[in-house]
């Protein structure tokens, strides 16, 4: 049986993009009424401050295109470092202050 990847973790950056382009949340819902995406002001506030738990092709075209943006700025994609269990950076959670080599143990 195969075995599905790890599930992949992904950033919204909405806001970033908008401070790029100088735009607040009244400027961000006013340009995408232009490109025919209607949104109250608190679905902009949600949109801004939370990542979207899902969200329709027809408003991410509106958004990139407001924000001229790619999708990829907008979304990307978080990465985490691969660290193999026993390696010497791998940090254990459950450990006591007295899991830890003191300074007298030290040659």
């Amino acid at each position: 049986m195969n075995s599905l990847p790890p599930r992949r973790q992904l950033t919204w950056n909405a806001r970033e993009q908008m401070e790029l382009r100088g735009l607040d949340r009244h400027g961000l819902r006013d340009a995408l009424v232009t490109v025919g995406v209607r949104l109250s002001y608190s679905q902009v506030c949600r949109l801004v401050s939370d990542q979207p738990g899902r969200l329709s092709l027809s408003f991410l075209e509106g958004l990139v295109t407001v924000l001229g943006c790619t999708p990829g700025q907008l979304i990307s994609e978080h990465r985490r470092p691969i660290i193999k269990p026993g390696h010497p950076t791998t940090i254990n959670l459950h450990a006591t202050c007295f899991d830890f080599p003191s300074n007298e143990d030290a040659p």
